[in-house]
């Protein structure tokens, strides 16, 4: 038997959590130094659960699923940051390399209760030449990365699907 919500308590939860997300977009929006952030407004905040379900209503690409493939939640620490941008693996979440995405997992305890994720889209990433994306350009995956950046360490994760020689990266 299932128990019963009280949908106040549901509407406050949801008023919260949308109160949440609209912090983090604002302190995005005030620190950024892209462009594309700043004056475009081309990004998304989004929180979580657990179980990598999204809890705000706000619509944006990025997953959680693919740092959580890459990086277990048992593995994960206090202070932990999870950087991608990662065309191929992010199980659609990346529509392509200007798309930068930030998680942090948040903790209760020590243990992982929510993920608070930033995404957006950055003119210049660095590359052969300004803009990052030449048309010529033969292989997207020469950008890519997935990284996770800790109390530790830095651990950083290609894709390894890029055939290119590391010469030509």
């Amino acid at each position: 038997m299932a128990k019963e919500v009280d949908p106040v308590v549901v509407e406050i939860v949801e008023g919260t959590l949308a109160s949440v997300e609209a912090e983090v977009e604002d302190a995005i929006g005030r620190t950024a130094r892209s462009p594309m952030i700043r004056d475009q407004h081309d990004f998304r905040a989004g929180i979580h659960d657990r179980q990598l379900r999204k809890l705000t209503g706000r619509s944006y690409s990025a997953l959680v699923d693919p740092i959580v493939r890459d990086f277990p939640i048992d593995t994960m620490q206090p202070g932990d940051v999870f950087f991608h941008n990662d065309v191929y693996l992010s199980e659609g979440g990346i529509g392509h390399l200007p798309d930068l995405c930030v998680t942090v997992p948040v903790f209760d305890d020590d243990e992982v209760v929510a993920f608070v994720q930033a995404f957006g889209h950055h003119d210049d990433i660095g590359g052969k030449v300004p803009g990052s994306m030449p048309s010529w350009w033969p292989k997207a995956c020469t950008k890519a990365t997935t990284s996770s950046s800790s109390n530790t360490g830095t651990v950083t994760h290609r894709s390894g699907r890029c055939p290119m020689p590391p010469s030509e990266r």
